[in-house]
């Protein structure tokens, strides 16, 4: 006698083994059969999208600051706009690096509700830039041919992070 092991095929197959059973023994072998047996049922699933009420609360959860602006970026960039409760400017903007080296456009989103936040964060950074090239830190490591072309780059303010970490890191490559 065929034993499955409980989990190991899914409710789907199960059934269609049950299925083809009865089949068998109804129409091939023309026996009447009564069977009392439970069958195979699909596991409750999560939902994959959350709700736009769902989405306005866990964003106002966040905390104020980097963390929140990061939340809204990402969920935005995802064109969702509608749940974070403001209308967006989409504009294209062009990717330079992508597969085989050739450039992409991408939908890019700008939000009006997110523009203060965003523009206190560059404030942050620009105090916390200027922090670090005092103390002969403040550079980002570039790609190599990039680097080359433009050594001073890894130190300019519009290469800097957006959401830098709270400590400075331990590069060893030399800038």
């Amino acid at each position: 006698m065929l034993e499955l092991k409980s989990g190991s095929v899914s409710a789907s197959t199960q059934n269609q083994a049950f299925s083809a059973i009865l089949f068998l023994y109804r129409i091939v072998f023309q026996v009447e059969i009564k069977v009392d047996a439970v069958r195979a049922t699909k596991p409750a699933r999560l939902p994959v999208v959350l709700s736009p009420n769902e989405i306005r609360r866990l964003l106002q959860e966040l905390p104020l600051g980097p963390v929140r602006i990061m939340a809204g970026l990402m969920y935005g960039a995802g064109e969702r706009w509608r749940f974070v409760g403001c209308e967006p400017k989409i504009w294209i903007s062009t990717v330079s690096r992508s597969s085989f080296a050739m450039g992409r456009a991408t939908k890019t989103a700008r939000f009006h509700c997110l523009a203060e936040a965003l523009e206190r964060q560059v404030l942050v950074v620009e105090d916390l830039h200027r922090d670090d090239l005092d103390v002969g830190a403040g550079f980002v490591w570039l790609p190599d041919a990039l680097a080359r072309k433009y050594p001073q780059a890894a130190r300019l303010l519009e290469w800097q992070y957006l959401f830098p970490a709270n400590k400075l890191s331990n590069e060893t490559r030399p800038v």
